[in-house]
């Protein structure tokens, strides 16, 4: 039986710590018929020489002169793909062996599937497991109405969907993925196979790390409203839009209080308070509390 084409795209920035690991996971999968991408974006460590050194011909490699973010890296990397299927890796996550070859042949019996992802385990910069199972079952209006992502490392979809798309959108920096994979679902059914595939790696220069300013953390609440303005699932449940806008601020709260943003992280549990009081109790304030600072305390352990 033929095997299709599946297109990689690795976007990285200064990551040549972990990019050998991401580059040799793909390169070294059970299903071998592969086009690998990297974007390099402006790197000004030593990745470029590793990069031509390392793996020459094996790799299409795309040079960004000056940084221009992981997502028009992406998009970039991905306008140069020739597969039936696309996905990503990011160039300090890593996939199991036999991750593409379980994730094809998803795609390739089940016409209905646009989306296939594997479960994913937690890692840290050694590659030591910190967390098995860490991924669920898709849910659109799980996903809007709490603004969490379940779709991990390792997941593939079919191309007409970056036609459909053209990828991720440009003006989001936090949360692009979520963005959309809420807008694939509005296309045809997203398959997620619980068997972990993939790891995510868990470091001091994740993006978990980064500070962010009232303003850029607004984009979860336009990602809310331009759901409910454009995406037809969010019509069977309109009625809970105040809960999503609730969970969006809830969510903005908790990136502004790890920037050590304090007044604004304030003025977003306000809001998510009077979107809806139902959602914004004591307990989803600890919990945001837990969330925003778990990751500084093992920085610091």
């Amino acid at each position: 039986m033929k095997q299709p084409l599946v297109s990689i795209v690795i976007p990285t920035f200064n990551r040549v710590a972990f990019i050998e690991a991401s580059i040799d996971s793909i390169l070294f999968q059970s299903y071998k018929k592969i086009q690998l991408i990297v974007v390099d974006d402006g790197s000004t460590d030593d990745t470029i020489n590793l990069l031509q050194q390392k793996y020459g011909s094996r790799i299409e490699l795309i040079r960004n002169r000056v940084n221009s973010g992981q997502v028009k890296s992406l998009n970039l990397g991905w306008s140069k793909c020739k597969g039936k299927y696309l996905g990503y890796l990011s160039s300090d996550d890593i996939l199991n062996k036999e991750a593409l070859a379980f994730l094809v042949e998803i795609l390739e019996s089940q016409s209905e599937v646009i989306c296939a992802y594997p479960n994913n385990d937690l890692i840290n910069h050694l590659g030591e497991s910190i967390k098995s199972n860490i991924c669920s079952e898709f849910s659109y209006r799980k996903s809007l109405l709490s603004l969490e992502c379940p779709i991990g490392v390792g997941a593939l979809f079919r191309k007409s969907v970056f036609k459909k798309l053209n990828g991720w959108n440009p003006t989001y920096k936090i949360m692009p993925d979520l963005d959309f994979w809420l807008n694939v679902s509005e296309l045809g059914k997203i398959h997620f196979l619980d068997k972990s595939l993939g790891s995510y790696r868990f470091h001091i220069d994740s993006g978990i790390y980064k500070k962010f300013s009232y303003l850029e953390v607004y984009e979860l609440v336009n990602i809310v409203n331009k759901q409910f303005n454009e995406n037809k699932l969010a019509q069977h449940f309109f009625d809970q839009k105040n809960t999503a806008l609730s969970s969006a601020y809830a969510y903005a709260a908790r990136i502004l209080l790890r920037s050590y943003n304090f007044k604004a992280a304030f003025l977003m549990f306000k809001k998510a308070r009077e979107s809806d009081i139902n959602n914004f109790g004591i307990i989803k304030f600890v919990k945001i509390l837990r969330y925003a600072y778990s990751p500084l305390l093992r920085r610091l352990l």
